[in-house]
């Protein structure tokens, strides 16, 4: 057989030829599929969210477990001025009227914030206004603060003293949220759905912030509800149904923001 040495060469040009187009077409196609159902498996934004939430929880019970420790060791401590709600956003004004969107508080409450120079330190003149310095072990060098701290969509700590104290942060993310698989706003022994709540009275805050249902009218019921709660020791009628918090039943949750809603025409509102 006689050797042809153009065929030859033609053959070797066909050889190292690369993919054709429509090959890189559908592998282009398989890599985005697999791309989205990756995006939908993982969720990076739940992700990232879990993780802000997992920090909050860390700190709110280093928060905790400082105030528990600096109580013990000063008998005399100064936890801060009864109906005020102290908040980790840094303003320039004592009483936070820099920021606009933050919620309504009933009369005779009033927000209270630190300066930037000030806000994260641990001498009581921080966001929180007890002194943690001086103890046998430091608690924490600076004040934690929410991985955000943003008055938008209340992602900020806040904290309510009396003889007592609370310590509360909105959760973002699903898992950790209400009706979630890890939900510690409504495990967490407090009243607030949608907020991690510690410290040793949880009832302190002034607002329940929870899944307020907004929409819901006030009705001729939540009038007979609120008269039997003041009357009648605190007994509810289970012919009156009023659900404000969305949480399925009449509970001290509803009572509490429909006397706010009729005392002073406050709009029920989440956060801190």
């Amino acid at each position: 057989m006689k050797y042809n040495m153009f065929q030859d060469s033609r053959f070797k040009i066909q050889s190292q030829r690369g993919f054709t187009l429509i090959e890189l077409l559908i592998v282009i196609g398989i890599v985005a599929i697999l791309a989205t159902v990756t995006l939908l498996v993982l969720n990076p934004a739940e992700m990232l969210k879990q993780g802000r939430d997992s920090k909050r929880l860390s700190e709110l019970n280093t928060i905790n477990e400082g105030l528990n420790f600096a109580a013990s060791q000063k008998p005399n401590l100064v936890l801060g001025t009864s109906n005020a709600v102290y908040i980790s956003l840094p303003d320039t004004a004592s009483d936070c009227s820099s920021f606009t969107s933050l919620p309504d508080l009933p009369p005779g409450w009033s927000y209270r914030c630190a300066t930037e120079t000030d806000y994260r330190k641990v001498d009581g003149n921080g966001w929180i206004p007890v002194d943690f310095t001086g103890l046998a072990s430091t608690v924490f060098s600076s004040l934690p603060v929410d991985p955000v701290n943003s008055e938008v969509g209340s992602l900020y700590y806040s904290y309510v003293a009396g003889t007592s104290w609370e310590l509360n942060a909105v959760v973002e993310s699903e898992k950790y949220g209400s009706g979630g698989s890890r939900d510690v706003a409504g495990g967490d022994g407090g009243t607030n759905a949608g907020v991690f709540e510690r410290g040793t009275n949880l009832s302190l805050a002034p607002l329940l912030c929870g899944d307020i249902n907004q929409d819901r009218l006030i009705t001729m019921d939540d009038f007979d509800v609120l008269n039997n709660f003041i009357y009648f020791s605190g007994t509810v009628s289970d012919g009156a149904v009023t659900d404000l918090d969305n949480s399925s039943s009449t509970d001290a949750l509803d009572l509490q923001l429909l006397f706010y809603y009729l005392s002073g025409g406050l709009t029920p509102t989440c956060g801190y």
